[in-house]
């Protein structure tokens, strides 16, 4: 017995040393621990929860201390509703500012998505019942790709360039309330390729389009998109211009996906169009070719146009400064 107090004083005059010896070995064990075996617990686990609709895959998974997250490598996400998309490296981690703020979110950057990075914070936002919060989104997408961008959209045709798009607002995940943000669109060498795109009249030839630049910024707010400010191609571009005005929108969840649904307008369209560009785009030019200002080297066309429904043809009218 004696022996035996003996043992466990010596033990406690060396608690430190073992304190320390046990989280040594704690920490060796999370090093040395084979993440990357995980993949497939995780891809199953993923399919699991989300009852077959999601399926995420990746090489390899590491563990970061300072501060804590976890990064993914070579990942790959397919669903039923969207393109596979695919990232060299996926990082996740808490949100240190939302955790100060008692609004608990996370931290995301995904490398190589749509060919450049994406940058996402999501915490929870304001409040719209006891029972559900607004979520607050900062998204913002750099060196990214139309292309892939383009058909995830499912738009009728094809579009090329590099983009950085950001929004700054709040979301209800389930669209009850419609979401309120700031955004910003800076695309670079848009490229549109000659196609059709269908119209109530029947296909409609569309010729090729080039724009060195594509500049907007707006909001939206209360179902309403507000373009404050949009600039599109520069003074060596075919065609050139401004547009402004205001756009309604709701967005509506139909099972995993989230359709906009767009409804009346009120836009500001001043263009300039040099000879070359009239002329290829004759066909389209002819309905308006009562707003047509000649210049130097080609027209003008200032028009204001409104609309309850961007399925029937719009009231136009000369824009007024």
């Amino acid at each position: 017995m004696e022996q035996i107090q003996k043992y466990l004083r010596a033990l406690l005059n060396r608690k430190k040393e073992i304190f320390i010896a046990v989280v040594c070995y704690v920490l060796f064990s999370i090093l040395i621990f084979p993440y990357s075996d995980l993949s497939d617990l995780v891809t199953e686990k993923v399919a699991e929860q989300t009852q077959g609709q999601v399926f995420l895959s990746f090489d390899d998974l590491g563990l970061a201390f300072l501060p804590p997250g976890v990064n993914l490598s070579e990942v790959s996400v397919e669903t039923g509703f969207m393109p596979q998309m695919k990232m060299s490296n996926l990082s996740l981690a808490p949100s240190i500012a939302g955790l100060l703020a008692f609004k608990p979110g996370f931290v995301a950057r995904a490398e190589g998505l749509f060919g450049g990075d994406v940058d996402l914070t999501y915490k929870t936002g304001e409040k719209i019942t006891d029972e559900l919060n607004m979520q607050q989104v900062f998204l913002e997408m750099s060196g990214t790709q139309l292309k892939p961008l383009s058909k995830l959209a499912n738009l009728p045709l094809e579009v090329r360039g590099t983009g950085n798009i950001e929004f700054d607002g709040q979301i209800d995940p389930g669209f009850g309330k419609q979401p309120e943000s700031e955004i910003k669109l800076q695309l670079k060498n848009i490229l549109i390729p000659a196609g059709t795109v269908p119209t109530p009249l029947g296909p409609l030839a569309i010729p090729t389009v080039k724009f060195k630049k594509i500049d907007m910024e707006g909001r939206l707010v209360n179902g309403e998109l507000i373009i404050e400010k949009g600039s599109v191609g520069d003074d060596d571009d075919d065609i050139r211009g401004s547009l402004t005005g205001n756009v309604d929108v709701k967005f509506v969840r139909q099972g995993n996906q989230v359709i906009p649904v767009l409804g009346g307008y009120n836009l500001k369209l001043d263009m300039t169009l040099t000879r070359g560009a009239e002329k290829n785009f004759g066909i389209f030019l002819s309905f308006i070719d009562k707003f047509k200002q000649l210049t130097g080297n080609g027209a003008r066309y200032p028009i204001q146009l409104k609309g309850s429904s961007f399925q029937v043809p719009p009231e136009m009218s000369f824009l007024r400064k």
